[in-house]
């Protein structure tokens, strides 16, 4: 499975209910294995980002449905591990 990073800020929704931050983190990890992908890692950050997330995932149209799903608004980007090919595989149409 590939590995993905994606970055997400919280709403002003989200913001209001900041205190509620666990339980929708809960409910995105379900939502990854869900659509069928799996999470690594869950950060909080402190920036221009609100959280990070670490998921691996089948290929680039799981992460579509994962994003279209939790109402967000991917954005497609590529990602390498140092000593991989640093040569971009096309998106699939």
């Amino acid at each position: 499975m590939a590995t993905y990073i994606v970055l997400g800020q919280f709403t002003d929704q989200g913001i209001r209910n900041v205190a509620d931050t666990s339980k929708r983190a809960d409910a995105a990890k379900a939502l990854v294995k869900k659509v069928g992908a799996k999470v690594r890692d869950l950060f909080w950050t402190i920036g221009r980002y609100d959280v990070a997330l670490i998921l691996e995932a089948p290929d680039d149209e799981t992460m579509t449905v994962f994003g279209l799903s939790a109402n967000a608004m991917p954005k497609r980007g590529s990602n390498w591990m140092p000593g991989d090919s640093m040569k971009p595989t096309p998106p699939s149409t």
